[in-house]
């Protein structure tokens, strides 16, 4: 039986990057918000109004991120299922090489995503 406190230090310790989810032990969590976060960068690039393109990089950042995780359970974690030494390192390796080509595409410099007005206006 394992800990019901794992959970919560997994999401609390110095890492952070890793996930424990029906019984398997996963890196590569925040990769997945960081494809997100470029789909949104990209997005604003292509589609020069502010408003539209957050209307379009929240549905299409969570279609991607889908598609990429799919695909990235069928063909790797499917088969490691009973193996969590294994499938800790396999994802941890993809989590490092999706690390790696994002630094290749977009460099190391921050992206700044612009926010349209109405979303700065409270209350």
């Amino acid at each position: 039986m394992r800990s019901r406190w794992l959970p919560l230090f997994s999401a609390s310790d110095s890492i952070g990057d890793h996930l424990w989810c029906d019984g398997c032990y996963q890196y590569g969590a925040w990769q997945f918000i960081l494809m997100g976060a470029y789909m949104g960068y990209v997005l604003q690039q292509i589609v020069p109004d502010e408003t539209l393109s957050i209307l379009l990089a929240v549905p299409t950042a969570f279609v991607a991120t889908f598609c990429v995780g799919v695909v990235m359970e069928r063909l790797v974690v499917r088969w490691l299922y009973n193996r969590p030494l294994e499938m800790l390192l396999a994802t941890f390796g993809i989590s490092i090489a999706l690390q790696q080509l994002a630094k290749n595409i977009f460099g190391t410099q921050a992206r700044p995503l612009t926010s349209p007005d109405w979303l700065g206006r409270a209350g």
